[in-house]
């Protein structure tokens, strides 16, 4: 599977898609690139999923005309990707063409409330 990284992405996240072609956009030059042309150079260099953090643009393209998945993930922090991983390989196993998946942050564990003391 060939995997395009957006730039806002840190570089560190292709090591973990092993045995796929992970690139990122600023390896390919195409840093300067809008969105829609980004999508359009990732379909004509037949890239099969774009992986993203920019949560807009599920709703400002329309991905089903596309011959390339979408993973939106919820940040570009690198040390909560690292711990969201497996949710994101997940998240890219299952893409299909024409399809956007959005990865979740995993729901924090809340801790019990104190009584009040008056």
């Amino acid at each position: 599977m060939r995997i395009l990284i957006d730039e806002c992405l840190p570089v560190q996240l292709r090591h973990i898609f092993v045995g796929h072609d992970a690139r990122t956009v600023v390896r390919m030059s195409w840093r300067s690139l809008t969105n829609g042309e980004l999508l359009a150079a990732a379909e004509r260099e037949q890239f099969d999923l774009f992986i993203t953090a920019d949560a807009r643009i599920p709703s400002t393209h329309d991905i089903g005309r596309l011959h390339l998945a979408v993973v939106v993930v919820p940040t570009n922090r690198r040390k909560v990707l690292d711990q969201i991983t497996h949710a994101i390989l997940a998240a890219v196993a299952q893409a299909k063409p024409g399809e956007i998946a959005i990865v979740s942050l995993p729901n924090p564990a809340r801790r019990p409330r104190r009584p009040r003391t008056r």
